[in-house]
Parts: C-alpha cells; structure tokens; sequence
C-alpha cells in the first residue's frame, strides 16, 4: 500500500464529558465522505465511547477504528495503511496521553 501523509486532528481535554468522542465521531464520519480512508483512535480506554460508537454504527470501513499506539511510530502505521485522516480521541486525566497526542496532531481541537 502506498504511504500517504496521514492528516492527525487530536481532540484534548483534561476533563471527561466535554465532547471529545462525538466531535471525533462527527469529523470522521464528515471526512469519510470526501477521503475513502479515514481512521479513528480511541486513547479513552477506560470509557472506550468512540470504540463503542463504531461498533454501534456495524464496525464499518470508512472510519475505520484502529488500534495503535499514540507515537510517532504507530501514527507511522495509520499512513502506511493509506489513512487520509486520523482523529484521536484523547482520555480525560491522561496528560501523557494527551500530550502524546498533541505531539503527533497536525491539529488540536480543545472542547
């Protein structure tokens, strides 16, 4: 598969129920109709809501859920995949996890 730069938006907050998942769910699914390759990371493990949502919509394709790490060297796997887009969905409490994820985002949309 031809490795394509992969578009990272990382959405943050240190506080739960502000609406990280169901802006990451929104944007995937508005990117997936114009990109044939979209991917969503769910760094909530504790909630696991985008994980759930996808599953909820029949596990499809496009986004995709994809089960890397937050580096550089699993964001390395998402474009060598031919991902166009990547949203992480970053966990409350999590500052390194977060800061993980703001490290690799090309974009970080704060809620």
């Amino acid at each position: 598969m031809k490795r394509v730069r992969t578009r990272i938006i990382a959405l943050a907050a240190t506080k739960g129920g502000v609406g990280k998942s169901t802006l990451s769910a929104a944007l995937a699914v508005r990117a997936s109709e114009e990109s044939k390759k979209v991917a969503i990371l769910d760094g909530d493990t504790g909630q696991n809501s985008l994980s759930r949502w996808w599953q909820l919509r029949g596990s499809p394709k496009n986004p995709n859920l994809v089960k890397v790490e937050c580096t550089p060297e699993g964001v390395g796997l998402v474009g060598a995949q031919g991902y166009e887009w990547l949203f992480i969905d970053t966990p409350p409490r999590g500052v390194d996890e977060i800061g993980q994820a703001i490290s690799v985002a090309d974009f970080v949309l704060i809620p």
